[in-house]
């Protein structure tokens, strides 16, 4: 009889151990493995709407802010009471100053979206020359763009000007192209950050090609975006032969604003023949706004920016010059330690009505221009 007990006893360890091993060997509810993600090209388009995303929130606000503020073209005024931001004007920031490091892990979180794509959307099978592969093709050149994008924005912002004769032995990014976490790359030399940065472009523009749809979409990455992108970095690389040429091409495609009123509607409401690249913006989605250099005292009943152009800034426009009654504005009334009633302020981001959620008089959101 006791022999019966103990096999019984034995099979029901057996079979209870089978069933914990089934059970453990379930995927997550809230998530799964990235090769059970990449199985049909929808997979990609919702990859690609969270490269968008990671790209939009690299571009405008602080970013745009930074250089100005790092130059000799802007004053402090007594409402600025955000330390890290003086720390950019003055020159006293350091490597753990957040004015860094949020633009090095946002670049970066951009950099890893991209590899995601790059390195993983071709085992989705489409059918040679069908409009899946066509779609495949596109949201790999975007990842390619957003990549380089990424990277130049981070080169820009870290390392010294690309000098030809000195770039192999100058210090560039760490560069990643892979999807490893515990990789830990040194920097790279200069040439060797610019030389991806070239190569993901050219990437980027054969897999979207000239023809590509987006391109009548000034929110969407495209082949234009990407040619544009090619006539900055070649002009930093001081490779003038391709600088112009890409430049008459998006010169050709992007007419320029006629009048007065066209270019500070581009400014002011976000649309205008001129806009290659803008990542949208809505009411309920907004981000970066530009409240360095204009916001208002609703207490005090004035104009309270951080930063005010110097007059060498606005000496710079001729009195012919469009751009300067868009670029800054009289407010008549400033509310900290400025006094002088003729007092202006940089008003080239007014703030998108389209934008505004609560109240004009206090709200300055507008669509970056890439």
């Amino acid at each position: 009889m006791n022999k019966y007990i103990v096999k019984a006893m034995l099979f029901g360890a057996v079979a209870l151990g089978g069933l914990t091993s089934c059970e453990l060997d379930q995927y997550p509810e809230t998530g799964l493995p990235t090769d059970q993600t990449w199985q049909k090209l929808s997979d990609a388009a919702n990859y690609n709407i969270g490269l968008k995303s990671a790209v939009r929130s690299i571009c405008g606000g602080i970013y745009a802010e930074k250089p100005d503020l790092q130059s000799d073209l802007f004053n402090m005024t007594t409402a600025n009471s955000t330390s890290s931001i003086n720390q950019l004007q003055d020159w006293s920031f350091g490597s753990a100053s957040g004015m860094g490091d949020g633009l090095w892990a946002n670049c970066y979180g951009v950099i890893s979206n991209a590899n995601n794509i790059i390195n993983n959307i071709d085992k989705i099978n489409v059918e040679e020359g069908s409009q899946d592969e066509v779609d495949r093709n596109y949201y790999k050149g975007a990842a390619y763009f957003a990549r380089a994008l990424a990277y130049d924005k981070l080169a820009r912002r870290f390392c010294k000007a690309y000098d030809k004769a000195t770039a192999d032995q100058t210090l560039g990014l760490p560069l990643v192209t892979s999807i490893d976490v515990n990789y830990k790359p040194s920097r790279s030399s200069l040439k060797a950050t610019y030389d991806l940065i070239k190569e993901d472009i050219k990437q980027a523009k054969l897999l979207m090609g000239e023809n590509d749809v987006h391109n009548a979409d000034n929110s969407l990455i495209s082949y234009n975006t990407a040619d544009a992108l090619d006539a900055r970095i070649s002009l930093n690389c001081q490779d003038y032969d391709n600088a112009i040429a890409c430049a008459q091409r998006t010169i050709s495609k992007y007419a320029l604003c006629s009048t007065a009123e066209d270019f500070a509607n581009m400014w002011k409401n976000d649309e205008g023949s001129e806009i290659i690249f803008q990542p949208v913006q809505t009411k309920d989605e907004r981000i970066n706004s530009y409240d360095a250099y204009i916001s208002f005292s609703t207490a005090n009943n004035g104009y309270s920016p951080d930063y005010i152009p110097t007059q060498g800034l606005i000496d710079l426009y001729e009195a012919n010059d469009m751009r300067q009654y868009t670029y800054f504005a009289a407010t008549g009334a400033v509310t900290n330690d400025i006094t002088d009633e003729n007092v202006v302020i940089f008003n080239k981001y007014p703030g998108n009505p389209a934008l505004v959620k609560t109240s004009a008089q206090t709200e300055f959101y507008n669509m970056t221009k890439e």
